[in-house]
């Protein structure tokens, strides 16, 4: 670690940068995550450990949207899914972008 701590981040492999976006995700106190190609660039093993940590979540106070284009990886994680073919899902709502959105559990409490 200490090798990349004067290390820009610019010049990080697409894995660490994907790992440093994680642990911010983690580390914020937002109740909503959108987390587009998140798995991209990681390892079989950092992409377990991604998903270990993320069923540890209270999913009753947290909201998670992922996308990706590989719904076998995320489909065992997420309670919904979406899947988004030609700007259309199932019931033939239209989208501007072309993509599978996998949804976790959220419910929300009342805002007034």
């Amino acid at each position: 670690m200490s090798d990349y701590v004067r290390l820009p981040i610019r010049k990080y492999s697409l894995g660490m940068k994907q790992r440093l976006v994680i642990a911010m995700y983690f580390l914020s106190q937002a109740k909503c995550w959108l987390m587009d190609e998140i798995t991209n660039g990681l390892d079989k093993y950092y992409r377990q450990k991604f998903f270990d940590r993320l069923a540890q979540i209270d999913r009753q106070e947290q909201l998670v949207l992922l996308s990706s284009h590989y719904k076998e990886e995320l489909v065992d994680v997420c309670d919904r899914v979406v899947t988004i073919h030609r700007g259309k899902d199932r019931r033939g709502l239209v989208y501007e972008r072309c993509w599978s959105i996998f949804l976790l559990k959220k419910v929300f409490k009342k805002v007034a």
